[in-house]
Parts: C-alpha cells; sequence; structure tokens
C-alpha cells in the first residue's frame, strides 16, 4: 500500500503565501494613492481605495469588535456618501481622505498594517 499520511505543510504555506500576497498588494494600493494624491487626480485615488476596501473585505467579514462587520459596512457606507455629496475640489480631497484614513484604520485593525508596542523590546538595544 502507498503512504496514507497527510502533509498539512503545504496548507500552511499556502495560506501564509496569500497573506504575504495580499499584504504586498496592499502596500501598492497605497503607494498608487499617494501617486494620485499628490497628482490631485481624484478619480483614480477614489478608485484605488475601493481596490484596497475588496482586499480587506474579507476580513470585515470576521471581525468582532467594534459592532463586528455591520459597523464598518455602514461606516464604508458614510465614506462614499460624503464623496458622492461633495461639491467642491476641496470637499472632495477631505472626503476620500476620510475614506483613506478610514481603511488605513481598518488594515491596522485586522492586523495587517502596521505593528504598534507600547515599549521597545530588548531584542532592539542588542
Amino acid at each position: 500500500m502507498g503512504d496514507t499520511t497527510f502533509n498539512d505543510s503545504k496548507i500552511a504555506l499556502s495560506e501564509f503565501n496569500e497573506a504575504q500576497f495580499q499584504i504586498l498588494r496592499l502596500h501598492d494600493c497605497w503607494n498608487d494613492c499617494n501617486r494620485f494624491i499628490k497628482q490631485g487626480n481624484f478619480d483614480q485615488w477614489k478608485w484605488t481605495l475601493d481596490v484596497a476596501w475588496n482586499e480587506l473585505f474579507p476580513d470585515v467579514q470576521k471581525i468582532k469588535k467594534k459592532g463586528g462587520k455591520e459597523w464598518y459596512l455602514k461606516e464604508f457606507s458614510k465614506c462614499n456618501k460624503r464623496i458622492q455629496i461633495a461639491k467642491t475640489k476641496n470637499q472632495t480631497y477631505f472626503a476620500l481622505m476620510k475614506k483613506h484614513q478610514f481603511l488605513k484604520n481598518l488594515q491596522d485593525d485586522v492586523g495587517k498594517g502596521s505593528k504598534r508596542a507600547s515599549t521597545y523590546g530588548d531584542d532592539l538595544m542588542t
């Protein structure tokens, strides 16, 4: 008979690789957003923020804190409404900035953003 053992290390590696790719895609989104902000290209900035939302949305469905996914869906909808009702370029800019900040905070909330520590670790000093 052949070997019937199951090697689950391939599954863990695959999940790890996908997480890395997702963070890389988000990094690319933020770089694109920064470029569009500098260019004053609000339409491309808006669409790129939606790409970031699409990357983060599967994680939204798993959120337990801050009222769960309903809170995030409601806040995302508010962000889009602010953009939709903006009448001037200045209002559009600030509405997009609010959405940008919301998404960056969401990325942190789902553990795919920056890591913060209240104290420096000993390993930093060696």
